[in-house]
């Protein structure tokens, strides 16, 4: 039996994403506190991009269309909480956007969040797992 090796490689490439955090606001008039998402100061990350494809149809037909995408992204430092969200994945040289364009960036909801550990039980890197939210207008 022959297997194709270069089947069995998964490229990776180096890239950077922007990282959003919620700012909470106070009405003056009301009192009310509004949650809203600060896209004007990203914090922008090194990380590597990963897709990922749940055996699950990514698209649903119905009253409205729903186009669902998941991504694995991975990082050196505990920069990313649970609350954050994560757009502009681009390549580490600005030069192509991966997912939407420079002007329509899609942003990504953070699902999930793990560290990666060496065999002494070292943390040598974390994984963020993201869904699809929408799409901004710049």
């Amino acid at each position: 039996m022959v297997v194709s090796v270069v089947n069995l490689i998964t490229k990776v490439y180096p890239s950077l994403a922007d990282v959003y955090a919620q700012v909470t606001e106070v009405n003056e008039e009301t009192g009310e506190t509004i949650n809203i998402w600060d896209y004007d100061n990203p914090m922008t990350i090194k990380c590597n991009v990963y897709a990922i494809n749940p055996q699950d149809s990514l698209e649903q037909f119905g009253e409205f269309y729903n186009k669902k995408i998941f991504l694995k992204i991975e990082y050196p430092s505990d920069v990313i909480r649970l609350s954050d969200q994560v757009g502009r994945l681009r390549r580490k040289d600005n030069g192509v956007h991966y997912y939407g364009s420079s002007l329509r960036p899609m942003v990504f909801n953070v699902s999930g969040i793990s560290a990666q550990v060496d065999q002494l039980g070292n943390a040598t890197g974390y994984a963020a797992y993201l869904e699809y939210y929408r799409t901004l207008e710049l």
